[in-house]
């Protein structure tokens, strides 16, 4: 087991791959708490915070599944590195407005929904990455590595995101936010990985 470890951190493309999704995890954990107080002190209404909520998360269960099946047949790499890009942009977008106090519900509305696409897409390629630069032996460790970091980042991000809220402004949290996703795509297109293209046929996605 100890070798094994030995050579996932001698893996230049999964370190890259690791860096950049913790660096992601931390941008949502973040992303998490700051949104909580930006949708309800805009909306003033736990309703529009439920429906913003709900829209967040409908992409996820009706595209999501349909975007694994999509993506087998694309470059990964890309599609990750556009995903954080566009996240990038949008999340860009919100920061932008409220510094400028000009966002309103609707505005959160679009570009949440807008947002839950794009990770829909983005979401289901770092394991097939991760298959397809790790040997078999080493997946185990790679996965253990990956998940049990990620929850660390987590409870970091959580636990300083209310400090960064008091002493920046929401709006510089959201430009944080924005650079993670900006730093992910940047590690991400340096991996060297050769494309996969799986022969799937259109009929599977239904």
């Amino acid at each position: 087991m100890k070798q094994q470890y030995i050579q996932v951190f001698k893996n230049k493309n999964f370190m890259k791959l690791f860096i950049a999704d913790i660096i992601s995890r931390f941008g949502d954990s973040l992303d998490a708490i700051v949104m909580t107080i930006i949708v309800y002190s805009i909306t003033q209404s736990a309703s529009w915070s439920a429906l913003i909520f709900a829209v967040n998360k409908l992409p996820t269960i009706f595209i999501q599944p349909l975007a694994g099946a999509y993506i087998e047949k694309k470059n990964k790499k890309m599609i990750m590195v556009i995903s954080d890009l566009i996240r990038a942009g949008l999340v860009g977008i919100i920061a932008t407005q409220l510094m400028f106090a000009t966002l309103t519900r609707w505005d959160l509305l679009i570009i949440t929904f807008l947002i839950s696409i794009v990770e829909s897409f983005r979401q289901p390629t770092s394991m097939p990455v991760m298959a397809q630069i790790l040997q078999s032996e080493e997946m185990e460790v790679g996965l253990s590595l990956s998940q049990s970091s990620s929850k660390v980042v987590e409870f970091i991000g959580f636990g300083v995101s209310g400090v960064f809220i008091a002493t920046l402004g929401n709006h510089i949290v959201v430009y944080i936010d924005m650079m993670t996703f900006l730093l992910s795509a940047l590690i991400i297109l340096t991996m060297s990985i050769k494309p996969i293209f799986k022969d799937v046929q259109e009929k599977t996605y239904f």
